[in-house]
């Protein structure tokens, strides 16, 4: 009863089979949801209460993340910032697609998705918003999502090698060979601001006691631990 139109039928690819969805939208609210995700319990109410009605707006919240090889469930924690370094962190930094919302104003200056991609067609989305306006954030969690064998962008997946050969070649296309003196000035300062990062972070590994305290963090991290 809340669906105002559904259909079943061939299509050129996931992304022309979503912006079909775009097409006949009504609302003023977008987003999309992929058969292996979901939405949490008062997500819509969150982002209504934040989003702006009356200029173009996109906005970014939590995610929960199921593992199916490990059988756990972690926290995608909201991020509090967003710049061209979450675009070349893309897996480190990246955010969870069915948290994004954004209003119809923003949608209708950057378009739809690209049919040409068909793994990271939401990243180039992100970088057109980004491109026209920062996202608002939210610190609620929206919705969560899968990473399983039959995922197109799970690494256990038998695609993940066709997602990283497009990652890499969007990355090129759209970030380094980027017409905007604005972006390439950003990625020479976050080049370098990276780099000092790793060289701190490997003064810090051998400091006696702040080191030790690295490898618990790192170890804990990586425990993947139930919440």
């Amino acid at each position: 009863p809340w669906l105002k139109y559904w259909v079943s039928e061939p299509d050129r690819g996931q992304s022309h089979a979503i912006n079909k969805g775009f097409e006949i939208c009504s609302g003023e609210i977008f987003n999309w949801l992929c058969s292996d995700d979901i939405f949490l319990p008062k997500a819509f109410e969150q982002v209504a209460l934040n989003i702006d009605p009356v200029n173009p707006c996109w906005l970014i919240g939590g995610a929960y993340r199921y593992d199916e090889k490990s059988k756990t469930t972690s926290k995608k924690l909201p991020i509090t910032s967003f710049d061209i370094i979450n675009f070349l962190l893309w897996h480190s930094r990246s955010i969870a697609q069915p948290s994004v919302f954004w209003n119809g104003l923003l949608q209708s200056k950057v378009g739809s998705l690209s049919e040409k991609l068909n793994y990271c067609m939401d990243l180039d989305l992100w970088f057109r918003f980004y491109q026209k306006q920062q996202p608002l954030f939210n610190n609620g969690y929206f919705s969560r999502y899968r990473h399983h064998s039959l995922g197109k962008t799970s690494p256990y997946s038998h695609y993940h090698n066709a997602n990283m050969h497009e990652l890499a070649h969007w990355m090129l296309d759209n970030l380094y060979r980027s017409e905007d003196e604005k972006i390439i000035c950003q990625i020479g300062e976050r080049i370098i601001f990276i780099q000092r990062i790793c060289a701190s972070f490997e003064r810090l590994k051998n400091h006696i006691v702040l080191g030790k305290i690295i490898k618990i963090w790192k170890a804990l991290i990586n425990s993947k631990l139930p919440i």
